[in-house]
């Protein structure tokens, strides 16, 4: 996911990513996934979903060093740029 997130294709990197989370339900794979899923959502401008894989984050794994992080960019999406989000 990491590499076609690298190459600005946010959408490709999503579907590697949601092939690591069906794979890897253990270790921080998962962890790392939904917080760069969320990433790429955001670059689609998909702030629901962007939202959604970082609840997921926080509640599956809430001892993750990610969880500080995911709460930020919570925070950040609750007021993104003026019409950047399409939902």
């Amino acid at each position: 996911g990491r590499s076609y997130q690298d190459q600005q294709q946010p959408a490709r990197a999503i579907g590697a990513y949601r092939e690591v989370i069906t794979r890897y339900q253990t270790g921080d794979a998962l962890e790392k996934a939904l917080f760069d899923m969320s990433q790429c959502f955001y670059d689609l401008h998909s702030c629901s979903d962007a939202k959604t894989a970082l609840e997921t984050l926080i509640q599956v794994r809430p001892q993750s060093t990610l969880v500080r992080d995911a709460q930020r960019r919570l925070r950040e999406l609750r007021s993104p740029p003026r019409g950047y989000c399409t939902n």
